[in-house]
């Protein structure tokens, strides 16, 4: 079951170890890293490929460096393309901030203590380098093993900082703790039979593309299940209502164009801050702006907003040993709940 999934570390905690062992911060190349909306140099990522002699094609490594954390599916290139745009100094700092990324997958209470699971985790990575990505990049493999013995020197404190945040973290998910939920929901979510669901599905079609031209879908399965799991979610967020948390509820087609356009930057900080992901697929994110109103996969999403300033948005994605995992509003919601009537 998945409760509030916040992945750490946070670009403060990236900031301070930069500090710390290399002797200055390098957030411009963490905030690369972490944004999924992240510009790239496609002149410098055409002649890196080129020289790499990569046979796939230009948009298969695009839409990796585009998204965040690219190290994971093309380290080779991801590396060159920071030490072309950030040079050798940059380059540590792109080392640093991946060991920090593989603690925070394999922290818990327990494995924070044992400090020779984390050498081996770092170790790992240095061999599959000498082995694959960076095999035939001598002065990168030198930079790595640098910046991994540097880790090693300190790692308790390191681990220790970890696990601290995230603990500060965990204290964020009580009912007590939420100061709002808001929902934005596309009006067929609402509808009672197929004539209302086909009307609701007509009134965003003329907004999103200005066309008299509806497509009326073949198969409204996808539609139906999307309706049977608003409506749980509806039930979930007025037995939440009950217990005085306040629920906002928003059409997204009644907004403004200006209004959605906010929600969306507001949705892209807060994956960047929280290290989630604003994306169900390569390509596409669960909220979209079209025309003047927003499609969301799922036909709604909520932000759930704390006491204390913080915000998480649901569905998001995360990745887990290279699989996108989607959570969905309904799996934070039944968490609560569960959490609050133990």
């Amino acid at each position: 079951m998945f409760y509030v999934v916040i992945l750490i570390p946070s670009l403060k905690l990236h900031e301070k170890w930069e500090t710390r062992l290399l002797g200055k911060s390098f957030i411009e190349i963490d905030r690369f890293i972490d944004n999924p909306y992240k510009e790239i140099d496609t002149h410098l990522l055409r002649n890196i490929l080129a020289e790499r002699g990569k046979k796939e094609e230009f948009d298969y490594y695009f839409d990796f460096m585009v998204g965040n954390d690219a190290w994971k599916h093309c380290n080779d290139v991801f590396f060159l393309y920071i030490y072309g745009k950030y040079g050798m100094d940059g380059l540590e700092a792109a080392f640093l901030h991946v060991f920090l990324d593989l603690f925070v997958a394999n922290i818990t209470d327990v494995a924070s203590a044992d400090l020779t699971t984390f050498r081996e985790i770092i170790d790992k990575y240095v061999r599959r380098a000498e082995k694959s990505f960076l095999s035939d990049l001598p002065e990168s493999l030198n930079r790595l093993r640098k910046i991994s013995e540097l880790v090693k020197a300190n790692l308790s404190d390191i681990l220790s900082d970890v696990l601290e945040w995230r603990k500060s973290i965990g204290k964020i998910g009580g009912i007590g703790d939420i100061a709002c939920i808001e929902v934005y929901h596309e009006p067929y979510v609402l509808a009672r039979d197929e004539k209302e669901l086909i009307e609701a599905l007509k009134e965003t079609w003329y907004k999103s593309f200005r066309t008299i031209g509806f497509v009326y879908p073949e198969d409204l399965s996808y539609h139906r299940e999307c309706i049977r799991e608003f409506l749980i979610a509806r039930n979930m967020l007025d037995k939440l209502s009950q217990m005085d948390v306040s629920v906002v509820y928003f059409d997204v087609t009644r907004m403004e164009l200006n209004m959605l356009e906010k929600i969306q930057s507001r949705i892209r900080e807060i994956a960047l801050s929280t290290k989630i992901s604003t994306k169900c697929s390569e390509r596409h994110a669960f909220f979209e702006i079209s025309g003047e109103t927003a499609t969301i996969v799922g036909g709604y999403m909520i932000i759930v907003r704390y006491r204390d300033g913080s915000e998480v948005f649901y569905p998001h994605s995360i990745w887990r040993e290279e699989h996108r995992i989607e959570v969905k509003p309904l799996d934070f919601l039944i968490s609560l709940l569960e959490t609050s009537l133990a």
